[in-house]
């Protein structure tokens, strides 16, 4: 056991060395990726609204999915 956690250990500061990045778990990742999506549709709730109400206005028969669509697409 002890030797696979050195190996393990010695694959990880070699892979920092090339790289110049620490090593990051998936968790890190996810979490990571999930803030930024969050930090962005927080970003742009104000510019959604006013372009909802836009295209709401210019296609009144239109769906909320499609006028959800059109806005996403537009962003």
């Amino acid at each position: 056991m002890a030797k696979t956690k050195m190996a393990s250990e010695k694959i990880l500061m070699k892979s920092m060395t090339e790289t110049g990045k620490p090593y990051r778990t998936p968790e890190q990742l996810s979490n990571a990726i999930h803030e930024r999506v969050r930090q962005e549709k927080e970003d742009t709730t104000e510019l959604r609204a006013e372009l909802t109400k836009k295209i709401a206005y210019e296609m009144p028969r239109a769906c909320p999915e499609a006028v959800n669509g059109v806005v996403t697409g537009l962003i």
